[in-house]
């Protein structure tokens, strides 16, 4: 869950372009920091600024020689909005990377 943590933290904290080095390039390829910075700064122009974050649910897919955990988060705003957001990640052994992501 280190990679959720990191990612998360770095949403709250507007380090959006660190966001890229999680993922894996093979299943996203595409930039996703600026995919998810315009959702975050559209959702703080009416909750105000994200400060928190806390995971609310786990869920883990076996198979294929793959381990995939999806997270279920939530954002903390200013004004006491939450609002979920999921994350996939591959925790294979050897990998610990962001697979795809839902907000």
């Amino acid at each position: 869950m280190n990679v959720y943590y990191s990612f998360s933290q770095d949403i709250i904290n507007d380090a959006y372009k660190k966001l890229n080095a999680y993922k894996n390039s093979k299943d996203l390829p595409e930039n996703i920091s600026d995919v998810i910075k315009n959702v975050i700064v559209e959702w703080e122009s009416v909750y105000g600024k994200a400060i928190d974050f806390q995971p609310i649910a786990i869920s883990v897919f076996k198979g294929n020689n793959r381990k995939i955990l999806q997270v279920k988060g939530q954002l903390l705003f200013e004004n006491g909005k939450k609002r979920s957001y999921l994350i996939a990640l591959d925790k294979t052994p050897g990998k610990d990377t962001v697979i795809g992501f839902y907000f």
